[in-house]
């Protein structure tokens, strides 16, 4: 679905858990279907390519992975008691708690939470507005999705636009 479709961006909530996870179990269902040398990125790129990752794990090229958790406790300025999904969710979209679920096993039930999870951040997307909200940042520093995992990339675009205009050449950094 994902390869047919060709997204642009995964968002998740707390990504190197969600990603992660995805990932490395994708190699134990391939290994288990005899599928040698299978890369989840790979089978979800929209150009069949993977990408730098989280350590061992890839990414899909052509796809960014963003972390909405990291976004919101940005917005929030890390103000919150909690960052669970569900936390929030019941503070901010005013929703009862989920039950708790096993992640170890591939349940109807483990299936039907992450669907939920993801009606849960569109809420949240909905009310927050986090995409707009970021993309123009990124608009006008021109930094990609995940770079604003660090500040220091838009402020650092946005000295290099302002000295590329005014005709100037900047220092390296030091090493």
């Amino acid at each position: 679905y994902m390869k047919k479709e060709k997204f642009d961006i995964w968002f998740s909530w707390n990504v190197k858990f969600d990603y992660n996870y995805l990932y490395n179990r994708t190699l134990v269902i391939f290994d288990l279907e005899g599928i040698k040398n299978a890369d989840l990125a790979e089978c979800i790129s929209p150009i069949d390519k993977n990408r730098y990752g989280d350590g061992e794990v890839k990414y899909p090229a052509g796809t960014s992975i963003v972390d909405y958790l990291m976004w919101f406790k940005k917005i929030t300025l890390g103000r919150e008691k909690m960052y669970t999904l569900d936390y929030i969710a019941q503070k901010f979209l005013k929703v009862p708690p989920k039950a708790k679920v096993d992640f170890s096993k591939l349940t109807p039930e483990l299936k039907q939470h992450n669907v939920d999870d993801v009606k849960l951040m569109v809420g949240l997307e909905d009310q927050m507005h986090l995409v707009s909200y970021y993309d123009e940042i990124r608009r006008i520093t021109q930094v990609e999705w995940e770079d604003f995992e660090y500040n220091s990339r838009s402020i650092d675009m946005l000295l290099l636009k302002e000295a590329k205009q005014r005709n100037l050449v900047l220092p390296n950094r030091p090493t």
